[in-house]
């Protein structure tokens, strides 16, 4: 009965040792740019996808609005979004022009001479400025309308 206090005795391991956590911090970091040079890239893609899609969307919404109107064509994008008698929000789902998925308004041009139509649709690119290479390239209803050699595929 009478038996020693003794010490309570500890665990050999009551946690995660200092080198442990660093080797686990290391591998996650690994793999975290593993994964980010692999979905990077396919970010700008994904956005002049989304871009090509909103000018088509707006060359419909153009066609839709000369239908009704004797074959004008809008002097802006702005008159696409007017109620008109049939619709509340004219002749786009929402109330407003959208704005490219790099957050620039589009422009439209009218007459276009190049396309043979008398109107054209840009997308200024991730620069935001007119002309460019690369990801700063701009996106024409003119280029996807005869598509050539496009970077953006």
């Amino acid at each position: 009965m009478n038996e020693p206090l003794q010490k309570p005795r500890r665990r050999a391991h009551a946690g995660f040792s200092l080198i442990e956590l660093l080797v686990v911090i290391v591998i996650l970091g690994i793999l975290g740019t593993v994964a980010g040079v692999a979905i990077f890239p396919n970010i700008f893609k994904a956005r002049a996808t989304k871009a090509r899609e909103m000018i088509l969307e707006l060359d419909k919404a153009i066609k839709m609005y000369a239908l009704d109107n004797t074959s004008r064509k809008p002097g802006s994008l702005d008159e696409l979004v007017e109620p008109t008698e049939t619709s509340e929000t004219g002749y786009l789902e929402s109330n407003q022009v959208p704005f490219d998925p790099w957050g620039n308004p589009f422009e439209y041009r009218a007459p276009s001479s190049p396309t043979g139509d008398d109107y054209d649709i840009i997308c200024l690119g991730e620069d935001g400025v007119e002309g460019g290479d690369g990801k700063g390239r701009d996106i024409t209803l003119y280029d996807i309308k005869n598509p050539q050699e496009d970077q953006y595929r």
